[in-house]
């Protein structure tokens, strides 16, 4: 399974990622994330953040489920955790699984981590490539 750095600054320049602020909510801090996880893995093609009912906790992780073509399958959903750290100011929990996997996790056949819930979670799709126009 492919590693998950702990802070965006450790393979890409604040620039790359965005500017850091402290006053970010989570919810800004996840979508950052999200962001640059599509940016760096070419692979990635949908991420859901998934939403429990203690999200207002700021020590309750950013939990996100990636479903990545350059990964491999292992049958179950395995979580990495990450302390907050640098510009990403809150704790994450990420787990990545293949297109075919996420087919087991939505018709019931492969169970998520228990307090995930992907019917509750924000779906977020690779964005589209931006065009650029050839010079003749």
């Amino acid at each position: 399974m492919k590693r998950v750095p702990r802070s965006i600054d450790q393979r890409t320049s604040v620039e790359d990622a965005g500017t850091r602020n402290d006053t970010e909510s989570k919810d800004e801090v996840a979508r950052r994330l999200i962001d640059w996880h599509f940016r760096v893995e070419p692979g990635m093609e949908q991420i859901f953040r998934i939403v429990t009912p203690n999200e207002s906790d700021p020590n309750e992780p950013i939990k996100l489920l990636e479903v990545s073509k350059d990964t491999f399958d292992t049958g179950r959903v395995d979580t990495l955790t990450f302390a907050a750290s640098g510009d990403i100011t809150f704790p994450t929990r990420v787990a990545i699984i293949t297109p075919e996997e996420y087919k087991r996790v939505e018709r019931g056949v492969m169970p998520l981590p228990i307090d995930w819930d992907i019917t509750k979670a924000q779906r977020f799709q690779r964005p589209e490539a931006k065009r650029v126009k050839r010079k003749k």
